[in-house]
């Protein structure tokens, strides 16, 4: 009987039964922790991504090739190594894409639009209501794509442009999407993606161009 009122009242393993039973929830915390801060940091790897590729863009030069005076004109090649240079800007991505086994342009994905806003009553001095048209893209903003106007403050789509756009100008649009894989929560997390865009106006000229032999991003057809 003493033994048994004795087992009762020993607390001598009590710390060690509690730590049993949190550890596993405390580990699961602190690799959640790990996976938060990957995603934290890819998302404004991305945003530097669209950012700094909207910039090359918008210094583009004037170029006696294009097809409206003082405009300026970019090549598959430049097209190309503004795309590669998302792998410079987020080197985490060819870890990722090394580990998963896949391309990192699979992963890390770029694409660029340039766009012209027309006038829809010509001759319009007051007042005047402007049409976006696609000049060229090299992804997800295919030609004769049809725009809705969206707040500014609104998630960007492929669908959509900040109403604050329209007017008589023309803008570069570079949509960056990533398919972020968590380390630890893969099992029962799927990939999650994290996109941002940016909108900009050239600098230097009135609208860029695609090369008239382009492949990867011909002009568009009436637009110009």
């Amino acid at each position: 009987m003493l033994g048994v009122r004795s087992f009762a009242h020993d607390a001598s393993a009590v710390a060690a039964v509690e730590f049993a039973f949190i550890s596993g929830f405390l580990m699961f915390l602190c690799l959640a922790g790990f996976d938060f801060g990957r995603y934290v940091v890819a998302a404004q790897r991305i945003e530097a991504v669209s950012y700094n590729v909207a910039q090359m863009l918008g210094q583009t030069a004037q170029s006696s090739s294009a097809i409206d005076s003082g405009d300026g004109v970019v090549t598959d090649a430049t097209l190309q190594w503004y795309q590669n240079s998302g792998m410079i800007i987020f080197p985490e991505a060819l870890s990722d894409s090394y580990n998963q086994g896949v391309a990192w342009n699979t992963l890390l994905v770029v694409n660029m639009t340039s766009l012209r806003f027309k006038l829809v009553v010509a001759g319009c001095t007051s007042g005047c209501v402007y049409k976006p048209y696609v000049i060229w893209t090299t992804g997800n903003r295919p030609c004769n794509s049809v725009f809705t106007q969206a707040a500014d403050t609104s998630s960007a789509s492929a669908a959509t442009l900040p109403v604050d756009l329209y007017g008589p100008n023309s803008q570069i649009v570079v949509d960056v999407s990533y398919s972020f894989n968590p380390s630890f929560g893969a099992r029962w997390l799927s990939k999650m993606t994290i996109a941002r865009t940016t909108y900009l106006s050239p600098r230097n000229v009135s609208m860029v161009e695609s090369s008239s032999t382009s492949s990867l991003a011909p002009n568009c057809a009436g637009v110009l």
